[in-house]
């Protein structure tokens, strides 16, 4: 199968994201397709991939570049849609664009959405304006109609979209997010500790984020704060960089724990599991229950690969999904006290809870799995 991967995407970023497009579109390649990736000139990565992409010029200016990315678009999947010849357009949800989806309709080429989120609420997140969130809104609403089927990571949100939108069920399919299995798995955790130089008789928690307001770092350092009361010996590994970082940091030093805490700084993706590994437990917060049930977090499939238990914050898809398979606790993050014995409950826990979500990502959720069920998605409408 040919399948034209769209996406107004920057792939030279280190995030979810990009990692997520990059996993998918490997494995279908490694499923026998043949994809061609479209994305923004600007972001794409220097080094090779195994995908070709086709760079659409653009430029790096804010809002010129959302516009000159959508119209250009256009006259490139024309050129090689004569060229190739593509099965089908699989499109990873663009904020405000419907030009490829409408030129999918002209060339009579399904196409599938693929749905990560709900655009308007991380406007409104991000303390976006009423004008750009009834903008990303009513775009959604025309994507999610134009498509001819729709991929979500969870029931909620399909739920929401069929009732939002007013599309019929069958119309999305729901696929949930996975991991490399391949560099995401157990090490041993001396060998880990000794690669970070971390101390052997140190009780480590580790928390890979991107320091959004709704990863909930505040409510992990309130608990913390009680926690080390009891486990002195308590250090809590902070992975990565972003939005909050320095308020995160300035709540530690006002706290008066500074010393539990150590912040990494940015990582390289293939670093991250020798964290994982140097860990008695990972963190997965997300501060609302709502956006909990509505979004798969990435990381909580890599905590689960590499066999760590995980504390999750109370919802489906955290703490409700840890504790269905046995691989962690969930927590209400508004009860900081109850953090801090789940934090104590898991560190008394059997080995069972990272086995646990090892077998399960190994069974169903690393990325060839994953673009298995997407690739017959596809099949089914070519």
């Amino acid at each position: 199968m040919r399948i034209f991967y769209v996406l107004d995407h920057d792939l030279s970023q280190k995030v979810a994201g990009t990692y997520h497009v990059k996993e998918i579109s490997e494995n279908l390649y490694g499923l026998g397709c043949e994809v061609l990736l479209f994305a923004p000139g600007y972001g794409v990565p220097n080094e090779k991939s195994l995908i070709p992409i086709v760079k659409v010029p653009t430029t790096k200016i804010r809002y010129l570049r959302v516009f000159l990315f959508y119209v250009l678009i256009v006259p490139y999947l024309l050129f090689y849609f004569f060229k190739k010849k593509p099965n089908l357009f699989y499109i990873r949800e663009m904020y405000i664009s419907f030009t490829v989806q409408i030129l999918a309709k002209l060339l009579q080429i399904p196409q599938i959405i693929e749905c990560n989120g709900v655009p308007s609420e991380e406007v409104k997140d991000l303390g976006g304006s009423f004008f750009s969130y009834k903008l990303s809104h009513k775009f959604q609403e025309i994507n999610i109609r134009l498509a001819d089927k729709v991929i979500t990571v969870t029931e909620r949100l399909k739920n929401l979209l069929v009732t939002r939108y007013h599309v019929e069920a069958q119309k999305i399919r729901v696929i949930r997010n996975g991991a490399n299995t391949e560099l995401f798995k157990p090490l041993p955790k001396n060998e880990a500790k000794k690669i970070l130089n971390l101390e052997e008789n140190l009780v480590y928690g580790c928390f890979v984020s991107s320091f959004y307001p709704y990863h909930g770092v505040s409510e992990l350092i309130c608990a913390a704060k009680i926690a080390v009361q009891k486990i002195p010996n308590l250090r809590f590994l902070m992975v990565g960089d972003g939005n909050d970082r320095k308020k995160t940091e300035q709540l530690v030093v006002e706290l008066g724990i500074s010393e539990n805490f150590i912040f990494t700084g940015f990582a390289e993706h293939e670093k991250v599991p020798f964290y994982l590994s140097a860990s008695d437990f990972a963190v997965c917060f997300i501060r609302s229950a709502k956006k909990d049930d509505l979004y798969s977090p990435l990381k909580l499939y890599e905590y689960l690969a590499c066999g760590v238990p995980v504390l999750a914050s109370s919802g489906i898809e955290c703490g409700g999904f840890v504790e269905s398979i046995e691989a962690g606790v969930s927590v209400h993050l508004e009860n900081t006290q109850e953090i801090a014995l789940g934090i104590e409950k898991i560190l008394v826990a059997t080995e069972n809870f990272g086995k646990n979500g090892r077998d399960y990502i190994a069974k169903n959720g690393s990325w060839k799995s994953v673009a298995e069920k997407v690739l017959k998605e596809c099949e089914g409408l070519v």
